[in-house]
């Protein structure tokens, strides 16, 4: 008997020949002691062999026909099926030998790390993958007792700071690195703060498999921080290439997370540098992190090349960084204070320390010329400790000459905030200079406290519980609410200039002006209005009930010396803070 198909003649050897070729492939797919199996476009299962089964705990019958998704824990399940409908798009050739690691579950529940090599074929019934899969719970057990602790992060399993610092370095060594792109994730913080680590540590690890999957077999990716991921594209990648796949991993991110019934959107900036034949390690990621850092101050979040427009600014920063440095070293900084007037009776109520660089070259500069530097540098903390013990080692300096003292305000750096140390920092310079908590004021952005309100909140908490006072500058050109006054335990608010500004002649800042001074006395705070120049702003807020005054019309900020001068001038009585809040 003989068929005829596709115009040609198959008879019973052909048939037995295949037959045999098919019995013979499962017979070695069941034999073999490598887990095997595979699944069809919609996730189903329709091969598995008996290792796989070992491996998952489950008969043949209780997988087979249903959707591998049994094999996933359930919290990573709505995310590996996006991923799932993502390599259904793709060319078998791009899925092909495609390894990656992730979370598998076994029928009793536990979960387990599984190694994944991929294959795929197109057959008349669509498309099919196979994976050849290991439990290397083994092998993470052993690396983490080596190398993982030091090298890799524990969550993701990828290469840690140090160890991308040490890949990068030998890559480079090698010759072998096209690019370095940086891609930090935004809502981290937010999600892990109201939603708890669980879902934060799965949200990481969805991302994980998200941004794997447009990376080359030979592409590093690292979690070189909490919200931070570097990747190392090999020496074959073009620049073309590299911009596309920056615009691949934030456009893998625009798609909600769903996880554990929770939809999650986060937010990604790249920032990438293309390396020269001499690549230098230290030089890339610092391109790549300032590229990031335009990125992220962009309108939107995008891809950002480093080029030649951004050179010239990178090594201005770095120059500007030396010198902040060679200036806390050299002790080229100093303090002058501004004075702060009573507006019931004209009298010194209190001062506000303000940094100056003395610089050898330029002379005095303004905090403009440096402070915004200064403010995104690492040594932020450093000078902000250094400028609150010279503050208060000068109030005791006029102490010890028999000075009367008044309040003396003093501005924190963002990064001081978030010491979690601070309190006791504060406590132990004002034990060494013997100062009266109630003399220092602390002043704090409202900026400062929304960007990490619990921290914030802690730490003036524990600050007003030494006696300090706490100022909030700037107040209303930002984005805190008034609910911002009633949570924190403030002692003085700050009416910015701008709106003294134009007091007289704008209603809409002189009513604004006015509600702030109500509020303030309503809930027991003191009103410092700053930027006071002329008489007629003076008169119009001490009608208005404003408690103190600050501004040219009392004298730009001063050398000590100066300011001893007016201490000289005052009573014991009058050298007191105005009331504010206990």
């Amino acid at each position: 008997m003989l068929k005829v198909m596709n115009g040609q003649r198959e008879t019973h050897a052909d048939i037995d020949l295949a037959e045999a070729a098919i019995s013979n492939a499962a017979g070695f797919a069941n034999a073999t002691h490598h887990p095997l199996f595979s699944i069809n476009a919609t996730g189903v299962v329709d091969f598995i062999n008996d290792a796989a089964l070992r491996l998952f705990g489950y008969s043949r019958d209780e997988l087979m026909g249903l959707s591998s998704m049994l094999l996933i824990p359930e919290r990573l399940r709505d995310e590996c099926q996006h991923i799932l409908s993502g390599m259904m798009n793709l060319s078998p050739d791009e899925l092909s030998g495609k390894a990656f690691e992730i979370r598998a579950c076994h029928r009793d529940g536990h979960e387990f790390p599984l190694e994944v090599v991929l294959t795929a074929w197109d057959t008349n019934e669509g498309r099919h993958l196979g994976a050849a899969v290991a439990d290397i719970s083994e092998r993470h057990s052993r690396q983490a007792r080596l190398l993982r602790l030091a090298n890799h992060d524990t969550l993701t399993g990828l290469c840690n700071s140090h160890g991308f610092e040490e890949l990068l370095r030998e890559q480079c060594e090698n010759g072998n690195v096209a690019a370095v792109l940086m891609l930090d994730i935004e809502g981290l913080r937010d999600i892990n703060d109201h939603l708890g680590p669980q879902i934060h540590d799965t949200l990481v690890q969805s991302i994980v498999i998200r941004t794997s999957l447009p990376l080359g077999f030979d592409t590093a990716l690292a979690r070189i921080s909490a919200s931070r991921f570097a990747i190392v594209l090999p020496q074959h990648a073009t620049g073309d290439t590299v911009h596309s796949l920056a615009r691949q991993l934030l456009d893998a991110l625009e798609t909600p997370f769903m996880i554990n019934g929770h939809r999650l959107r986060v937010i990604g900036s790249v920032g990438y540098a293309i390396a020269t034949d001499q690549a230098d390690p230290e030089e890339l990621v610092a391109q790549a992190d300032f590229a990031l850092l335009h990125a992220k101050r962009s309108d939107i979040h995008k891809a950002v090349p480093f080029d030649a427009s951004l050179q010239a600014v990178a090594q201005n920063r770095r120059a500007v960084q030396r010198d902040l440095l060679r200036a806390l070293t050299k002790r080229e900084f100093v303090l002058q204070y501004q004075p702060q007037v009573n507006l019931r009776d004209g009298s010194l109520c209190g001062m506000e320390a303000l940094i100056r660089w003395q610089h050898p070259e330029r002379g005095l500069l303004p905090p403009a010329e440096f402070l915004p530097m200064l403010e995104q540098s690492a040594l932020s903390v450093d000078v902000g400790w250094w400028v609150l013990n010279e503050a208060l080692r000068q109030l005791a300096e006029w102490a010890a000459s028999g000075l009367p003292l008044v309040k003396m305000s003093v501005n924190l750096f963002p990064s001081q905030i978030r010491c979690a140390n601070l309190a006791t920092e504060v406590a132990e310079l004002l034990k060494r200079y013997d100062v009266a908590p109630a003399i220092l004021e602390l002043e704090i952005t409202e900026t400062a406290t929304l960007q990490d309100g619990d921290q914030s909140f802690k730490v003036i908490s524990e600050l007003r519980e030494l006696g300090v006072g706490i100022a909030f500058d700037d107040f209303g050109t930002g984005y805190a609410s008034l609910g911002t006054l009633q949570r924190y335990p403030i002692t003085t608010l700050k009416i910015d200039k701008g709106f003294v500004r134009d007091l007289i002649t704008k209603q809409r800042d002189a009513a604004i002006t006015r509600a702030l001074i109500l509020l303030s006395k309503d809930i027991g705070v003191t009103t410092i209005a700053e930027g006071i120049e002329t008489v007629e702003q003076e008169i119009t807020l001490k009608m208005m009930g404003c408690d103190c005054g600050q501004g040219y019309l009392y004298g730009r900020s001063m050398a000590p010396s100066d300011i001893a001068a007016q201490l000289s001038r005052l009573s014991p009585q009058t050298a007191r803070p105005v009331a504010r809040a206990s």
